[in-house]
């Protein structure tokens, strides 16, 4: 569906997009995939040359960012999305050490605040892989295929070029009518080979359907962004027209009657009226100041409206951003299920930008599709939560120490030799309250000296009526050659 302009999309010039991009990996399609059967590009699709290259909505793309630029509401609702999804994080896999180090080269974690912000805001985002010249000389990088970086691009100028059965083809960026591919020739295309699909990075949120491109976070705010900056272009007229008081002047009376040219002269002075206004008239001027009652509207519940809206299209839970608009009336047992459901929310994202980044940027630099991007809680206390739980099931006997340890992050974990734990400490028991009832062959006289564990007739036997073992030994054993546990 297309939209049409609306003002406030014009408030603020859009800036060059400055942004750091993801792809979701689109090589495999290109040689080691069929086309299949069925028709992917609908009919209103522009076909050239006998495949798709309808390139994304750009008047879309503008208002997105304007929208992000002009409205407060947008701002902290794609901003503290962003800061929650890009937490502390570590790297698992046969090459963690220098995929850290090649992490703490470049500062990932800024690349990542930038690409998921961009990210969220167009749908599609596209970042360029490039060689860190001497990166493989680095101490810690030698491990890696390639040494790369970002260079993000602007998503406005970039498009995806596909079969008419959906089978990708490139990756194609263009600037003023100069057409660069990354990926398989587009056909008949007029176009400049720039690389391998595998050097772009491109993530798309939200695809519906067979579509090319993502959906932007924004786009369903659009028509309520609309109407809400409507709404305060209209309240300003509103204000400037009742914040000065209206006066109802009466002048003259039955005996002394008041002439047209006294009514105007009057209206005249009244016309323009300041905070330091003051009148002085005779006792045939009556002035009255009007109620406002009945004359405006309660824009209040208009626009607590329109922001709920707004906040439930951005997925805002934050209670900070609702609370200020009423939406906070479930308690603290409401709080508690917006808290989890936006927890849910943040690490879904984290699981679409992990998934990009491992197939793509991990891929690319290591040939290995077994690293890991692993978000840290997306709750403080979720950690404290998870160590209480491992805790109580050592101490249950449910779980070993060193099973406990292997469990625990990084940067928690200490590293245990092998066999420096005994056998001792690997059974299942390890942690158990050891307390047990006493045997039934004690429980008569059991702190007796004297008294064997044997019973007779229901009763223990006196030591020195035990037979001894004559196969015993009759040398002692050495203590000194027995092994500790």
């Amino acid at each position: 569906m297309e939209l049409n302009p609306i003002n406030w999309f014009s408030k603020k010039k859009v800036k060059e997009i400055d942004s750091r991009p993801i792809i979701i990996k689109e090589s495999d399609n290109s040689k080691n995939t069929e086309e299949g059967k069925a028709y992917i590009a609908s009919k209103g699709s522009l076909l050239m040359f006998g495949v798709d290259e309808e390139e994304q909505e750009v008047r879309n793309i503008d208002k997105y960012f304007n929208a992000y630029y002009n409205f407060p509401v947008v701002t902290q609702s794609v901003d503290s999305t962003v800061e929650q999804v890009v937490q502390d994080f570590r790297i698992d896999g046969p090459q963690k050490d220098a995929l850290m180090r090649w992490a703490e080269t470049i500062k990932l974690k800024d690349h990542l605040d930038r690409i998921c912000r961009n990210y969220l805001i167009a749908g599609t985002y596209w970042a360029e892989l490039i060689k860190i010249m001497g990166g493989e000389k680095k101490k810690g990088l030698g491990r890696l295929k390639n040494v790369a970086t970002f260079k993000h691009l602007d998503p406005r100028k970039m498009s995806i070029v596909r079969t008419r059965k959906g089978k990708f083809l490139c990756h194609m960026q263009n600037i003023n009518g100069n057409k660069l591919y990354w990926g398989d020739k587009p056909g008949k295309i007029r176009a400049k080979r720039a690389g391998p699909a595998e050097k772009m990075f491109c993530i798309k949120r939200n695809v519906i359907g067979d579509e090319k491109y993502g959906t932007s976070l924004i786009h369903c705010c659009l028509p309520l962004l609309e109407a809400k900056d409507k709404l305060e272009t209209d309240l300003k007229d509103v204000v400037k027209r009742y914040i000065a008081p209206i006066i109802h002047a009466k002048i003259g009376n039955d005996l002394h009657p008041a002439s047209a040219d006294d009514v105007d002269e009057m209206a005249t002075k009244l016309e323009d009226i300041y905070t330091d206004t003051e009148y002085a008239t005779n006792h045939l001027v009556d002035m009255n100041v009007l109620s406002f009652e009945g004359k405006g509207i309660d824009f209040k519940p208009v626009f607590d409206h329109i922001d709920s809206q707004i906040l439930v299209g951005l997925q805002n839970y934050s209670k900070l951003a609702s609370d200020n608009i009423g939406l906070s009336k479930g308690g603290d047992r409401g709080d508690e299920i917006r808290l989890r459901e936006g927890g849910r929310h943040i690490r879904k994202i984290q699981r679409e930008l992990a998934s990009a980044i491992e197939d793509q940027v991990f891929y690319y630099l290591t040939g290995n599709y077994r690293n890991k991007l692993v978000f840290e809680e997306v709750e403080e206390r979720k950690f404290e939560m998870d160590v209480e739980i491992l805790t109580t099931l050592v101490k249950n006997g449910i779980l070993t120490p060193k099973k406990a340890n292997e469990l625990l992050p990084d940067q928690y974990r200490d590293k245990i030799p092998d066999g420096l734990l005994s056998d001792l400490t690997q059974r299942a028991d390890i942690g158990k309250d050891q307390k047990v009832e006493p045997d039934e062959k004690v429980k008569d006289n059991p702190n007796d000296p004297t008294k064997s564990t044997n019973v007779r007739d229901g009763k223990r036997v006196d030591k020195s009526e035990t037979l001894i073992n004559k196969k015993a030994k009759s040398k002692p054993q050495d203590i000194g050659k027995s092994k500790m546990l």
